[in-house]
């Protein structure tokens, strides 16, 4: 009898669940969800522009478009292997984008339109020529993934990175001297690494403690 009454109240209660899934699913996506799409050219992307969430580019010479500017659910972009320097101006009115991926570019700054994108969570700027981190770029406020090796950054100010709710940093191969933070600067972060910088043993050891809770710590 308890059994049966057990295997009655489960049957009740996952309809009821799965409906009201299914209704947080609806509120929180565009409409035709089933139509998002990546795409790997611009041109594409401009045919499908309601539909375009995801972009691939790569090898696409030294520069982007301005109309990129034209595709309104864009939340995801990748360029890589280009000698792009610049984004458009454009390029700041995305702003839904969530992830921006630009590897082995030409990039000597963090582009300025890339610290308008408030809601940004994962930005990756890997193996570029990027030389310092711009005060501005503490309005990342949402950022929670950056990574930025292999680039030439040899100075961080603490005014410059302001990340409360980033989960990983990841300055690799830089030419960094010192990373004068601790974790009162980051607390929700669980990944630091400074492989491949020009830090001193003695700055290692006071990282080691400053960092000591990490989940991973690369040195």
């Amino acid at each position: 009898m308890k059994k049966d009454r057990t295997m009655l109240l489960i049957g009740l209660i996952l309809p009821s669940i799965f409906i009201l899934s299914a209704g947080c699913e609806t509120s929180h996506n565009p409409e035709h969800p089933t139509h998002q799409r990546t795409f790997y050219s611009l041109e594409d992307a401009l045919d499908n522009p309601e539909y375009a969430v995801t972009l691939f580019l790569d090898n696409i010479g030294d520069s982007l478009s301005p109309e990129i500017g034209n595709l309104p659910v864009l939340s995801d972009v990748y360029i890589s292997n280009s000698e792009i320097a610049y984004l458009p101006d454009e390029f700041a009115n995305r702003r839904f984008l969530l992830a921006c991926w630009i590897r082995n570019c030409r990039f000597q700054h963090i582009p300025p339109q890339l610290l308008n994108l408030d809601i940004l969570t994962t930005l990756n700027l890997d193996r570029n020529e990027i030389e310092e981190i711009p005060t501005g770029f503490n309005r990342q406020v949402a950022l929670r993934y950056l990574s930025l090796c292999n680039n030439k950054i040899s100075k961080i100010e603490r005014s410059a990175l302001n990340l409360k709710n980033c989960e990983s940093i990841r300055l690799d191969s830089n030419r960094l001297v010192d990373f004068n933070f601790n974790m009162y600067d980051f607390p929700q972060l669980q990944e630091l690494t400074l492989t491949g910088n020009l830090l001193s043993d003695s700055v290692k050891s006071k990282l080691r403690l400053e960092f000591a809770g990490l989940e991973v710590l690369r040195l």
